[in-house]
């Protein structure tokens, strides 16, 4: 029996067994409302083989962008209600109004604050 508190290492996972955890996660975003990240993700993943293979990318580097992409993945939403809805367009509306050039004031009482 363990005693409470004591933790046991984890066994150390390959680089390619880091790759299709991570690989695994980013699947499960297919068909969901973030799937286009999933997309990105999956994308960013699979050029990181490439270049892997290719010798372009040391085999620390690959490994740490698949834990990588593992841990994105995993503070992603999971269920898509009403509250991930609203955030969403919430996210949106705030991007939105950023890009006309302008930053919301910090609480200084000045409104918008133009960034030119």
């Amino acid at each position: 029996m363990l005693e409470r508190g004591l933790h046991l290492p984890r066994r150390e996972r390959s680089p390619d067994q880091e790759f299709t955890l991570a690989l695994e996660r980013v699947q499960t975003l297919l068909g969901t409302p973030v799937e286009e990240v999933g997309l990105k993700l999956r994308e960013f993943l699979l050029q990181a083989l490439r270049s892997f293979q290719g010798n372009e990318l040391t085999t620390e580097s690959f490994k740490a962008a698949s834990v990588r992409v593992a841990e994105i993945v995993g503070k992603l939403p999971r269920s898509f209600g009403d509250r991930f809805y609203f955030d969403s367009a919430l996210i949106r509306g705030i991007g939105e109004d950023w890009t006309t050039n302008c930053l919301a004031s910090a609480g200084t009482g000045e409104g918008v604050l133009p960034l030119r």
